[in-house]
């Protein structure tokens, strides 16, 4: 019970810090995007439409200096055009870092994502530190408008939630593009793909997996599943862009059916059973860890749980160094 109180206490105490302090910082007004400047494809509710792209294989650049972490561990950063383009010029380039050894190249990448309010790379470089030894290089992108992303006056994560539905629609869908012409690249590279998402980052893996072919593993940390439902089942943070969205005037029907192109809840991902993995928080105040765990059942997913809230189990750097050596033990480089 203790645990519980004081697992609850921390998420509650970081919400309202985050609400404070990113959500509402300098009182921006929410992001507003019209309904005309949406496809009608993108407003079907069909999910083959939603995401359909003709795009040719991204142009990738470097950006700025590698950073040499270890005598065999260094980090590359990259960057290439966003297929949706925004207002915002710094979250229309996709950012992106990778972790190698500089001494051997792997064929190998795990390709991630962190959670909504990201301000530095120390999760996945902890990950890496695991994993590039074992022959899995370590690939994070930055989601739009967070971490080197986030357009100058904002905080990281802020311009995610704070818009108007359309706008956070747009936002979702640029999301999963970005990430899909990222592993597109790798795959055409002739590299083996896994991915790895924590939280926000969690829901974006799990829906690629779903509209890609030929990804070996799948590992989500607290994803939200349901994205309509989550407007109304998150915690304190969620609740908040609510006040975006009311300037839609839309019915509850209206929002599901938009929506449902981005809830992995509702489809299967194209991968074996078995390498399918998800974690779940058993005190979580942002994430419904009971749509997670019935997902998991549904498709035959293995389902971990900590004795923690969402913070601990998102930010704590050990999480990733027990997940990097679960997949180092399951997919050894022979």
């Amino acid at each position: 019970m203790f645990q519980k109180f004081r697992e609850n206490l921390i998420d509650e105490a970081v919400s309202g810090l985050l609400l404070q302090n990113i959500f509402r910082y300098r009182n921006h007004p929410p992001a507003y995007l019209d309904q005309a400047e949406l496809s009608p494809d993108v407003l079907s509710g069909d999910r083959e439409k939603f995401f359909y792209s003709v795009r040719p294989q991204v142009a990738v650049e470097p950006y700025g200096t590698p950073v040499k972490l270890s005598e065999n561990l260094t980090r590359h950063d990259f960057h290439f055009a966003s297929e949706v383009q925004t207002p915002f010029a710094e979250t229309n380039r996709v950012i992106y870092s990778r972790w190698s050894d500089p001494h051997r190249p792997n064929q190998r990448v795990i390709v991630g994502v962190d959670g909504i309010v990201q301000m530095r790379d120390s999760w996945f470089r902890t990950l890496a530190e695991k994993t590039v030894p074992a022959g899995w290089d370590v690939v994070m992108m930055d989601a739009p408008f967070n971490h080197r992303r986030t357009p100058i006056g904002y905080r990281p994560g802020q311009l995610i939630l704070n818009g108007n539905f359309y706008h956070l629609l747009n936002v979702g869908r640029q999301s999963i593009l970005d990430l899909r012409s990222l592993v597109e690249f790798f795959q055409k590279d002739q590299l083996e793909v896994g991915l790895l998402g924590v939280s926000l980052g969690g829901w974006m893996v799990t829906t690629l997996s779903q509209i890609m072919q030929s990804i070996k593993f799948l590992h989500a940390v607290t994803p939200p599943l349901e994205m309509s439902w989550m407007l109304r089942e998150g915690g304190a943070i969620v609740r908040a862009a609510w006040n975006g969205l009311a300037q839609d005037d839309l019915e509850w029907d209206q929002i599901q059916n938009y929506m449902r192109p981005l809830s992995p809840y509702h489809y299967r991902p194209n991968i074996e059973a078995e390498n399918l993995c998800f974690y779940t928080a058993a005190y979580d105040r942002f994430v419904s860890t009971s749509r997670i765990e019935q997902y998991s059942k549904l498709i035959g997913a293995r389902l971990e749980q900590w004795p923690c809230g969402h913070i601990r189990a998102t930010c704590r750097r050990e999480m990733a160094t027990k997940i990097g050596q679960q997949i180092c033990d399951q997919f050894a480089v022979n």
